[in-house]
């Protein structure tokens, strides 16, 4: 058993002989003086397979997306295992449990491995994780109560400057895709960098559930040589904030918070480079009050009510799907109004207000010091309003078609909404209807063609120039669209 060649001095063997580990067994027979040949065999211990196994060889998610689901890996005999991951820039794994983290876009292989001891064999297994970037124009704080874009999630531009083509674009860390569909990438590192006199990260929009805004928090460093200048981060919806730019190495926030759904812009005026290390996006909850669009005024897809607040000033722009209007102008000779689109509304302003769906949306409450200034406006509030036959029309949908009707006299009106006001004058024939006519978007007013001067030129809404418009038709005038009256 030890390998040597038996002789008649070796220890005989008269039962079963036990091994445990790949073995050569010679013998030989005696009988009397007589000795036989030595024979030998070879046995081998056959050592199983650990029998690792991922219930996936693949798997794909998208960055910042969750929850998602990776494969799991089988360890029928629970041999000790390490894992890796070929490249901890798309994930890192923890050595010993195995719990994967997205860090950016890419390919990895995670691997479990098992080095093997007297029981089974050495073994491992893997899976091939892709991870895209993100292809949305927005972020979601509708299904999420935050998004966080970390180191990974970008790289950076160009590094000379000025660059129109590719310069501060928040983009993908794949080298190729964008987060937010924007230009191409001319260099690939995990930090994007400003380096320009005026640098801007291009804006993603930030959708919120109704009542709802978001705090968007970004984190910069800075290189070897301090910048100098100034770091801003800007709301479409009109916030903003700034500070100064921070000391070499240094790690300094800027936060703002956002009263509804917009776009967001981070930008930067300074010398020298600087890094964007993080930016996180946080739903949080705001003041609003309702504000009701009912489906009985309706123009093509649009839905129009008035409205007015007397206590609180609101933020229309910023509320996904509602639009605020001014009245500037009333001419009565062709029924026509002019309507001004208006955000940030003070207090007791009367409005006409326009929404995609009939419903009630959710407006937020801003401070009056936060409020435009609205200088000219021919509606007014309805609080407390009767009317008197002459000067107070409102909003309805009659005999006429849609726009304001003149108000009986001795008639109430309903509170919290908005009237349009006229004079009259003391002329005989007084005017009972203002149209409201078509689509009205930003600025769209109604003309009368009989007023028109002859060198006004019209094109109708492909870009083709019009010899003559029609009245009930939608033209673009100086820029603008215009409605031609039918009165």
């Amino acid at each position: 058993m030890d390998g040597s060649d038996p002789t008649s001095e070796s220890t005989p063997y008269t039962g079963t002989i036990t091994i445990s580990a790949t073995t050569t067994v010679k013998a030989i027979a005696i009988k009397g003086n007589e000795t036989s040949n030595i024979s030998s065999a070879t046995y081998e211990k056959v050592i199983p397979s650990a029998g690792l196994e991922y219930s996936e060889s693949s798997a794909e998610v998208t960055f910042n997306e969750t929850p998602y689901t990776l494969p799991t890996l089988n360890n029928p005999y629970s041999v000790s295992v390490t894992y890796s991951s070929s490249n901890e820039a798309v994930a890192t794994v923890n050595l010993t449990t195995g719990q994967v983290t997205i860090c950016g876009a890419g390919t990895t292989t995670i691997t479990a491995t098992f080095s093997g001891n007297d029981d089974y064999q050495p073994g491992s297994a893997s899976y091939t994780l892709t991870v895209n970037p993100m292809n949305s124009t927005e972020i979601d704080l509708v299904n999420n109560e935050s998004v966080t874009f970390t180191n990974g999630s970008w790289t950076s531009v160009a590094t000379s400057y000025p660059n129109s083509e590719a310069e501060n674009q928040f983009i993908g860390s794949d080298g190729t895709s964008t987060i937010w569909n924007y230009k191409k990438v001319l260099k690939s590192t995990n930090e994007l960098q400003f380096k320009s006199s005026e640098g801007q990260l291009s804006s993603p929009k930030v959708n919120c559930p109704d009542g709802c805004g978001y705090k968007v928090t970004i984190i910069f460093t800075s290189g070897s040589s301090s910048p100098s200048g100034s770091l801003y981060v800007t709301a479409s919806t009109g916030e903003a904030a700034s500070m100064a730019a921070p000391s070499s190495g240094v790690d300094v926030s800027l936060s703002l918070d956002v009263c509804g759904w917009s776009n967001v812009t981070i930008s930067n005026k300074c010398t020298n480079a600087l890094y964007v290390k993080e930016i996180k996006f946080e739903r949080i909850q705001v003041e609003t009050v309702d504000v009701n669009i009912s489906d009985k005024a309706k123009i093509d897809n649009e839905y129009y009510a008035t409205y007015s607040n007397s206590v609180k000033a609101l933020h229309f722009g910023a509320v996904k799907g509602l639009k605020a209007y001014i009245v500037e102008t009333a001419e009565k000779e062709s029924s026509a109004i002019t309507l001004s689109e208006v955000t940030k509304v003070p207090a007791n302003t009367g409005l006409l207000i326009c929404g995609t769906t009939p419903k009630t949306y959710k407006v937020p409450v801003i401070p009056s010091t936060s409020a435009d200034e609205i200088l000219v406006n021919m509606l007014h509030p309805s609080t407390g309003m009767t009317g008197d036959g002459k000067s107070v029309f409102i909003l309805a949908n009659g005999n006429k078609g849609l726009g304001f009707y003149i108000v009986k006299n001795g008639s109430s009106l309903n509170s919290n909404q908005a009237y349009l006001k006229i004079d009259n004058g003391t002329s005989s024939e007084i005017k009972t209807f203002f149209s409201l006519g078509g689509d009205y978007v930003n600025d769209i007013n109604q003309i009368k063609t009989e007023s028109l001067s002859e060198n006004i030129v019209f094109y109708n809404l492909n870009g083709q120039r019009v010899a003559a418009p029609l009245k009930g038709g939608i033209y673009i005038m100086n820029g603008k669209k215009v409605f031609i009256s039918t009165k």
